[in-house]
């Protein structure tokens, strides 16, 4: 296996013209499986908008979690997603989720789970800024699957995915915090000569 090359899984390249039903769909070297979800395109009144193409999550029953693995099986990394309330009306029979639950399926057994609240602002086409951008914790590193999930009470609710960023090398806080001590000592340094030559 090679090195993971970091990508941004936009589905810019697939049509979201009709809301197709669909059960799996490839974009970005990333399989996207599910028993029922959509693709929905830009600019429709219904539905969270950010201008592009994304996936949805109408039902939020658990067999329609959207299920990401990559093509080929390599362990990847997932970093950050952006993701919104689906409707802009909820329905009662299919609502929004509230919040939305992210569980990666570790090599070699186990999983790390995180769970990230609605800001609950959902209007559609212009105005507001329906998609939230979320960032996961520096556990979610070789997995081999990742479930995201509409949450709503005991239940499930609808959810829009999009701009999924794998395998992002971060820099390590530890190594920026040495910098800014080394900075700061050599400036207590400074004002310590400029007092002793007064």
């Amino acid at each position: 296996m090679g090195a993971a090359s970091a990508a941004t899984i936009t589905f810019n390249e697939v049509s979201g013209v009709g809301n197709p039903i669909i059960t799996s769909l490839t974009s970005g070297g990333f399989m996207f499986a599910s028993e029922h979800f959509h693709t929905i395109a830009a600019g429709q009144r219904a539905f969270a908008d950010n201008g592009t193409t994304f996936l949805a999550d109408d039902i939020g029953a658990s067999a329609d979690n959207i299920v990401m693995t990559q093509i080929g099986g390599a362990p990847f990394t997932l970093n950050s997603f952006d993701v919104a309330e689906l409707f802009v009306r909820n329905q009662p029979e299919r609502p929004n989720a509230t919040a939305v639950e992210v569980i990666g399926a570790l090599m070699g057994g186990g999983t790390v789970t995180q769970v990230f609240s609605f800001d609950l602002v959902n209007d559609g086409p212009g105005g507001a800024a329906d998609f939230q951008t979320f960032f996961l914790a520096s556990t979610f590193t070789n997995l081999v699957s990742v479930t995201f999930r509409g949450l709503l009470g005991a239940g499930g609710g609808g959810i829009g995915l999009d701009n999924i960023v794998v395998n992002e090398r971060v820099v390590p806080l530890p190594a920026a915090g040495w910098l800014m001590l080394a900075g700061l000592g050599a400036a207590g340094l400074m004002g310590r000569r400029k007092t002793a030559a007064k």
